[in-house]
């Protein structure tokens, strides 16, 4: 329904000009004002097609309403209706664009003329705004798409490559190199993310508004950006933020998410080196339970580095039960380095934990060492040096076989299978698999990945989006029947994905396969 605001000192006036739009038939939510100054504050707090005033009025005349509306650059139909035909007012009149001067008493006849001509320009005012707004969305979203597409791939590239794409975004938009930005990896453990992700852009935006970017990194994490004019962090509030995103999506979507914000930086140019501590830190999700929230360079994953020590020591742990013998003496190193970097553990404490690694490695891998000499050169060590050497020692002689286990092969075989017959299904991720398989997620990722050298998320995600293609060249379904199809049910998810993954829209990409014919 159009809206108009009539503006008139005179109660008979306003009374008289909504009657003549009932009886007329006109479709007008009439709001009235008792002056000019009333009328400008109706305007400044709520959109009107048309405004409908006298010029006689206390406060503020009718040219002088006028031209304030104007300064408001509100696009509005104005009408003069007044007793006072004097040439000035109608000279005003004309030069601010007013439709007509309907002069006191009104003439009905020509009442009914000018509002259906004013019904009609409001009706072609309203499409063309809608078609302006319409071209400003779809540039938004052109350029949003371009930006999500250039930050993925800095993610990606290394060394010369990542420079020069680097500076290719910043020549393209250089308001990015003026602002600094604060990577958030927001990542799901259940694999169940697309399901609820407009459900998450609506929390993000709440919090952030236009100072956030997100992106579909792959089906159990997004990475949020949040670009601001300071390099200045308000972690205090910033946590509190999290803390209220992971908590109403624990309640809303009985989703748990583990959210690790990294550092704010001076601009892009560090991105990829934060982000890939990020993603370092959340393949330690899997031992954690519930949500969290971390900030990398205040918690590294947990409040205590001594805290942290034993869930290093589980991926040692992990990487051996899968067979994963040098991915297991590269997390080795890593407790070592953690160690080196924190002057807080005491000489006791470091020759504990790493005594009982000891015993928890020979168990894994089933095979017997000289335990009681190792942990006394352990325990008499008089530098970390000397530990670290025992600890090499001790593990090159327990791995020395590295046997792949047939049953380990099978699993992998099995959760491929899975995967080419439950694509479909929404629910079905990386804890999906697991479950049904009787492993641990961690389990069944390094066994996948030390099988077949790939990412098991990565190969779900992309043959999902083959069987998409497929049923984008072979049918006429929908869009949204097709992501639902091929296990995302969530439209906007699927369209996002399928951009950032192929670089065109699932509609652009049938139209294109469909001229290729």
């Amino acid at each position: 329904m159009l809206k108009i605001l009539i503006a008139d000192d005179e109660a008979k006036e306003r009374n008289g000009i909504e009657r003549l739009l009932k009886e007329g038939g006109f479709d007008f939510a009439v709001t009235k004002a008792v002056n000019g100054e009333d009328a400008l504050h109706k305007v400044e707090k709520e959109h009107f097609d048309v405004l409908l005033t006298d010029i006689k009025m206390p406060f503020l005349n009718g040219i002088q309403l006028i031209e304030a509306v104007q300064k408001l650059e509100r696009n509005m139909v104005f009408i003069i209706h007044s007793a006072y035909g004097e040439f000035e007012y109608a000279q005003s009149a004309i030069s601010l664009g007013v439709l007509k001067y309907l002069l006191k008493p009104i003439d009905v006849g020509e009442f009914g003329v000018l509002f259906r001509e004013v019904e009609q320009l409001c009706r072609k005012i309203e499409h063309e705004e809608s078609q302006r707004h319409q071209l400003e969305e779809d540039r938004a979203a052109a350029r949003h798409f371009r930006m999500e597409r250039q930050l993925l791939s800095l993610l990606e590239q290394e060394g010369d490559a990542h420079e020069a794409l680097l500076q290719q975004i910043l020549s393209a938009m250089p308001e990015y190199g003026q602002a600094c930005v604060t990577p958030v990896l927001v990542c799901d453990r259940q694999g169940t993310l697309p399901l609820y992700w407009d459900v998450l852009l609506s929390k993000v935006d709440t919090a952030f508004g236009k100072d956030a970017f997100c992106l579909i990194h792959d089906e159990t994490q997004a990475l949020v950006l949040l670009f601001q004019a300071r390099k200045t962090r308000d972690t205090a509030r910033l946590e509190t933020v999290y803390k209220t995103i992971t908590n109403s999506m624990r309640q809303q979507c009985r989703l748990d998410l583990m959210v690790v914000a990294g550092r704010t930086l001076p601009g892009l140019a560090e991105l990829k080196f934060e982000y890939d501590i990020l993603n370092r830190q959340q393949e330690y999700q899997f031992f954690l339970s519930g949500s969290a929230v971390f900030f990398h360079d205040r918690d590294y994953i947990f409040s205590s580095d001594q805290d942290m020590m034993p869930l290093m020591l589980d991926r040692v742990y992990n990487s051996l039960s899968v067979g994963n013998l040098s991915e297991a003496r590269g997390e080795l190193e890593k407790v070592f380095i953690q160690v080196e970097e924190n002057i807080g553990f005491s000489p006791i404490y470091i020759k504990y934990i790493f005594t009982e690694a000891l015993k928890q490695i020979r168990h894994i891998m089933g095979q017997d060492i000289r335990l009681p000499e190792v942990v006394e050169k352990i325990h008499t060590a008089r530098s970390f040096d000397e530990i670290k050497k025992q600890m090499r020692l001790a593990m090159g002689a327990l791995l020395h076989g590295e046997d792949e286990s047939p049953a380990e092969n099978r699993v992998v075989k099995m959760a491929r299978e899975l995967v080419y017959r439950h694509y479909a299904e929404a629910d079905m991720g990386l804890s999906y698999l697991a479950e049904k398989l009787e492993v641990t997620p961690a389990y069944l990722s390094s066994l996948f990945k030390k099988d077949t050298g790939q990412n098991l998320v990565k190969f779900i995600t992309e043959y999902r989006l083959e069987k998409a293609k497929q049923a984008l060249r072979e049918s006429n379904m929908k869009i949204s029947d097709v992501g639902a199809r091929v296990g995302y049910p969530n439209q906007s998810y699927f369209i996002s994905l399928f951009r950032s993954r192929e670089g065109t829209s699932p509609a652009q990409y049938r139209e294109r396969k469909y001229v290729e014919k």
